[in-house]
């Protein structure tokens, strides 16, 4: 077993890599060839034996041989049959086995065929079995020419007893003994020469053939490589286009929120002049006229003149405080003081201040009150703000004569106010922009009045409270203002 490993440390001693893969591809197919050429031996050998029969039964040693030499053979075949098949020849258990079973084959042949001549004392048969040999050797540059070592090792097993059986019918002066042996002689010269080229070619063959197999790889790869970029390159080149139109799109958006910002601005300080100088100038005619006619008017109009000075001024202050409700909820600046407050109490009181502009437009409100619970934990100012914030919207859009409801109702943990009115509504495309500020709606803005700052407000200050503000469309027409705040526990230290 130590001269088999030698024999296969020439294939094992190297370092993995194309050597590897050379050595791996021969063993590779020294066992494809081995599959089937051990079964020619002692079919060969068989032409020799019958011929020889009476002579080989009388020697055990003999059909021994032959009985040993089918069994190796078909030993020979599966192993060549499973080295074929692992995917680790160089590696593989089978590869000893292999190498040892074509030696074994090579030294029974041996042994069978060098009695054999002798016995026969070098007639024709013996001519015949040396043939056989030549013709079993030139097989086996096909099969077993895959190293030096290999190859005169089974040069050394089976052509020795064959040359030992000559030379003693040599010594013996036995006739035809001289010319066997000088052919034997000179054709072991020629194979053993022939057989260690053919196994260095054979090498050097694989090792052209893995190279060129590695450079094809090499290039497959480069060219796959190729592909991914050039189809990268395509995918950029075409997505380039939808690029550079999302970002003009992009652009185009914000051109268009900067207009829209700087139009609502000029909108804003246009309506805000005239808001300002509305009640300014009214107050001014008004107290210029007081000054001019203060001794000469009568009592009441001189208290006409006052009330309607009250009412601009009045007017003036909401706007001041708008503006600077608006800064402060900008600055994070409102401070919240929070107590139990309840919406239908909080809801009756801000009517009342609407009562007078009610009557006079001869307006109709419904307060629906379905909550059972209608408290939340707020800022009874800041939340009177708002409800009179969507109060004055109604009455100023709902026409004369109109109706107006408002409902308090529970969704889950809140508490949800809504005023409903039957004005000219709200476009859908605007439901989100007339809370921002400065922002009035297309349909309201023209002659209604307002700076558009109290939706905004009401947003902030809802925000401030975790609820949220809304509007929708009517069931009849009209625009649906909902204020959800989260409902307090302490309903029973609710204050208006």
């Amino acid at each position: 077993m130590g001269y088999i490993r030698w024999l296969l440390d020439e294939f094992r001693d190297t370092e993995p890599g194309d050597e590897n893969d050379v050595r791996a591809a021969a063993i590779h197919e020294f066992g494809v060839r081995a599959r089937w050429t051990p079964l020619a031996y002692p079919i060969v050998a068989a032409f020799y034996v019958v011929p020889s029969w009476e002579t080989v039964s009388a020697h055990p040693i003999l059909w021994g041989s032959y009985l040993l030499l089918i069994i190796s053979a078909i030993l020979r075949a599966i192993s060549g049959h499973h080295l074929a098949k692992d995917p680790d020849p160089v590696h593989s258990p089978w590869f000893g086995r292999q190498v040892m079973h074509t030696l074994i084959n090579a030294g029974l042949w041996g042994a069978l065929f060098a009695p054999l001549t002798f016995l026969r004392n070098y007639d024709y048969i013996t001519i015949l079995a040396l043939l056989g040999t030549v013709g079993i050797t030139g097989a086996a540059m096909g099969t077993v020419a895959i190293s030096v070592r290999l190859w005169t090792s089974f040069m050394v097993v089976l052509w020795t007893p064959i040359l030992i059986a000559t030379a003693f019918g040599v010594f013996a002066d036995a006739p035809g003994a001289w010319p066997l042996l000088l052919s034997a002689v000179a054709f072991i010269a020629f194979a053993g020469s022939i057989g260690k080229k053919l196994s260095q070619r054979y090498l050097a063959g694989l090792h052209t053939q893995q190279s060129l197999v590695t450079r094809t790889r090499q290039l497959a790869d480069t060219l796959h490589l190729l592909e991914e970029k050039e189809e990268e390159v395509r995918a950029h080149r075409d997505n380039l286009q939808d690029k550079v139109d999302e970002q003009t799109a992009s652009l185009v958006k914000a051109t268009r929120l900067a207009e829209s910002a700087n139009q609502a601005k000029s909108e804003f300080l246009a309506n805000m002049s005239h808001e300002l100088r509305t009640p300014l100038h009214a107050i001014i005619s008004f107290a210029d006229l007081g000054t001019k006619r203060a001794l000469t008017s009568p009592a009441e109009k001189l208290h006409s003149y006052f009330g309607k000075i009250a009412t601009s001024s009045n007017t003036l202050l909401a706007l001041v405080n708008d503006l600077l409700d608006l800064a402060k909820l900008e600055a994070g600046r409102v401070e919240i003081h929070r107590q139990p407050v309840k919406m239908g109490l909080l809801i009756t009181q801000v009517l009342a201040e609407f009562e007078a502009m009610i009557a006079q437009r001869r307006l109709s409100f419904d307060v629906h009150e379905q909550a059972k619970n209608d408290c939340i934990d707020g800022d009874s100012e800041r939340i009177k703000q708002v409800v009179r914030n969507l109060v004055s919207n109604a009455v100023k859009f709902t026409p004369d004569g109109g109706h107006v409801e408002i409902a308090i109702a529970s969704a889950g943990n809140d508490v949800v106010t809504s005023v409903l009115d039957n004005g000219v509504g709200v476009p859908d495309e605007e439901k989100e922009a007339i809370f921002d500020k400065f922002i009035q709606s297309k349909k309201t803005k023209t002659g209604a009045g307002g700076t558009g700052l109290g939706l905004a407000i009401s947003r902030d200050i809802v925000a401030l409270h975790q609820g949220r503000i809304w509007v929708e469309d009517g069931d009849n027409g009209g625009a649906k203002f909902c204020v959800s705040i989260p409902a307090s526990q302490r309903s029973e230290q609710a204050v208006a």
